[in-house]
């Protein structure tokens, strides 16, 4: 579907990228309008357009999921086992997709994904443009590796796969701070991590030769569109209190961002955000947040974040700012 864009007005992008278990392109598309719908409803400013741009990668890698699983049910102690539906539903899907976004076969295939959908909207911009970006899950984690990991400036990488690593250069080159001309291109307004274990995949940062490493990207990166807007980026962490795989950011910047507190500081807002589901269940994992009871209601708190409330209301009050 394509959206009819005024040139004359300034345009807000919101892109969106889906987390693990996202295998239904038509559920994503109403997960993105339970959090785009109410923006657009709230904005209705003549100053600004708003437009959406859903980024799925669901399928990539789908078949291998469920070769793995159907393998791992012909095992003759599967059914002895506890926290079956746990494990396949949740510990399966996260840590497979993970593990398949890190194979060169399937991380190009996700990237080609993000790649067509992103890149074509995105190229046409105008002065005043933004793009705001919200995550869910493993997303987070893909969307910052593309954006700013050193492996996609490795040589070597492009030799091994030209297409990959062209279609990385362009994505980065369409944004202001980042490619061969940083002082050009789409300016970043705001960045909406849900339920997000970045802070957890940072510990890849560790140590000289790691080509997973974000840091130093994201920190030039931060800087040179400081120097362009005139402020700080926005960074709202929304975390669910039942959700295992959501963690804080606000206290680790220093060493997400490899500097002093102070230059992480001057250069974006992270802000750790908890929200909540219904009442009911709010109750319940109040009695039983140290029990196995919560582990297993964590998989229904990391995929609540699209229903919620509070996140729309949240990058409305950015984008308005």
């Amino acid at each position: 579907m394509t959206t009819s864009i005024s040139t004359s007005t300034p345009t807000d992008y919101v892109l969106f990228v889906h987390g693990v278990k996202s295998r239904s392109e038509d559920d994503f598309h109403k997960n993105t309008q339970s959090i785009f719908g109410p923006i657009k409803a709230k904005i209705k400013s003549s100053e600004r357009n708003l437009v959406s741009v859903p980024c799925f990668w669901g399928k990539c890698g789908e078949p291998a999921l469920n070769q793995l699983q159907d393998g791992l049910r012909r095992s003759k102690v599967w059914n002895d086992l506890w926290f079956r539906d746990f494990r396949e539903q949740e510990i399966l899907n996260f840590v497979g997709d993970g593990a398949l976004y890190l194979s060169r076969s399937i991380g190009a295939e996700v990237v080609d994904c993000i790649y067509k959908n992103a890149l074509t909207l995105l190229k046409n911009i105008h002065p005043g443009d933004r793009l705001h970006l919200v995550t869910h899950s493993w997303g987070t984690v893909i969307l910052l590796d593309i954006l700013f990991a050193k492996r996609w400036t490795n040589q070597d990488f492009k030799a091994v796969d030209p297409n990959t690593w062209e279609n990385v250069q362009q994505i980065r080159d369409a944004l202001f701070g980042l490619g061969k001309s940083p002082g050009i291109g789409l300016k970043l307004g705001s960045i909406h991590t849900m339920g997000s274990p970045i802070a957890l995949f940072n510990l890849m940062n560790t140590g000289e030769l790691n080509s997973h490493d974000i840091a130093p990207n994201l920190r030039s990166f931060l800087q040179t569109l400081r120097l362009g807007t005139g402020k700080a980026l926005p960074w709202n962490n929304y975390l669910h209190p039942a959700d295992p795989i959501a963690y804080p950011l606000e206290g680790i910047t220093a060493q997400f961002f490899n500097s002093a507190p102070e230059t992480g500081e001057q250069s974006v807002n992270v802000r750790d955000i908890l929200v909540k589901s219904n009442a009911w269940s709010e109750k319940l994992m109040a009695l039983s947040r140290s029990t196995i009871v919560s582990v297993l209601y964590g998989g229904t708190a990391h995929n609540s974040y699209w229903q919620l409330p509070e996140i729309p209301i949240a990058i409305i009050d950015t984008i308005e700012r």
